[in-house]
This record gives structure tokens, C-alpha cells and sequence, in this order.
């Protein structure tokens, strides 16, 4: 009875000192990783960004990112530099490992994009652009066009931090371009 129970701490002392010795081998590994490219998720089905070009600024901001070792890669960074993009609301940068092969990990940055939303489109005779809900203003995109509001004019900064946009904002919630379906009922 004694052996019994000798035996079976003793293979579980082993099987710990395994699980803690391959837990830090791997944690070694993962330190050692360098970067193999960058991943672009878009949260929205519509996009105004190609993720080529969210790809371009941070190849354009880390230095021999595919040299680098992940863990020296501030992730805070890129995510202020993508920001900055006129149609990016929001950005988060993740490291996400994968194994390489056998014996090493590898791995790659995850970049999640939030999109500004277009409200409404100023168009003058030098081009125009579009407007979000907070009023900040967004190029034309060369992906994709969005249907809504097409506003002309003299257009002011005052205009579109003020009524137009809340006006605008006010007609998009009420759904007024949209038939009723019991009016001729």
C-alpha cells in the first residue's frame, strides 16, 4: 500500500516538473519570436480603408518589422499612428502566436479597425469630402461609396460642427426617405 502511494506521488512530482519545464520552454520560444507580417480585421461589412493601406502605415512606422522580435514591438504605438488615418475611429493592435514548425513559434500583429461612420457629403467645386457623426471630416475613399446625404453649397466649419450635422443626424434617425407601408391603407 505504501509503494502504491510512493509511486503515485512520485509520478505526479514528474509529471509537474515536466508541465513547468515545457511551460517555460515555451515561454522562451515565444520570447525569441520575430514578426512574419500584419493581419487587418475591419469590425464593419462596409469598408472605406483597404487594409493595404493600414498594412503600409505600419510597415511605414516599425522599422524591419519582419526582423523584429514581437516582444519588443509597442503595440500603443501603432495603434496611435493607425489613428491617425482620417477614417479610422478606433484601432487595436494585438500579438497573435501561431507555431512555425516543430520547435519554434512565430508570429504575426492582428490589427482591428473601427471605421468612422459617413452621416452625411459635402460636395464643391473643388472635390468635397464626407462628414461623420462627430463632424470630423473624411477623404473620399477609393474602395467604396456610401449612400448618404449630399450636401452643397457654401458649407462652413461652423455649419458642420453645428446644425447641419445635428440636422442631419435628426432626419437619418426619423427615417424620413422611406415609404410607409400602410399610408394607402
Amino acid at each position: 500500500m505504501k509503494r502504491k502511494i510512493f509511486f503515485m506521488l512520485f509520478g505526479l512530482i514528474v509529471l509537474i516538473a515536466l508541465m513547468v519545464v515545457s511551460l517555460v520552454y515555451a515561454s522562451e520560444q515565444r520570447k525569441k519570436a520575430t514578426c512574419t507580417g500584419v493581419d487587418v480585421f475591419f469590425d464593419e461589412d462596409e469598408q472605406f480603408i483597404p487594409s493595404n493601406e493600414i498594412e503600409y502605415i505600419v510597415y511605414n512606422n516599425v522599422k524591419g518589422l519582419k526582423t523584429r522580435k514581437l516582444n519588443t514591438l509597442n503595440t500603443e504605438k501603432i495603434e496611435e499612428k493607425i489613428e491617425k488615418h482620417p477614417w479610422v475611429k478606433n484601432a487595436e493592435v494585438f500579438i497573435g502566436f501561431q507555431k512555425q514548425d516543430k520547435k519554434f513559434f512565430a508570429g504575426r500583429l492582428k490589427v482591428f479597425v473601427e471605421q468612422r461612420e459617413p452621416l452625411f457629403r459635402v460636395m464643391h467645386s473643388d472635390g468635397g469630402y464626407y462628414v461623420d457623426v462627430d463632424g470630423n471630416k473624411m477623404p473620399f475613399s477609393s474602395i467604396n461609396t456610401s449612400k448618404v446625404v449630399v450636401c452643397t453649397g457654401r458649407i462652413t466649419n461652423e455649419m458642420i460642427h453645428g446644425k447641419l450635422t445635428e440636422f442631419i443626424n435628426y432626419i437619418t434617425k426619423k427615417n424620413f426617405g422611406r415609404p410607409r407601408l400602410n399610408r394607402f391603407m
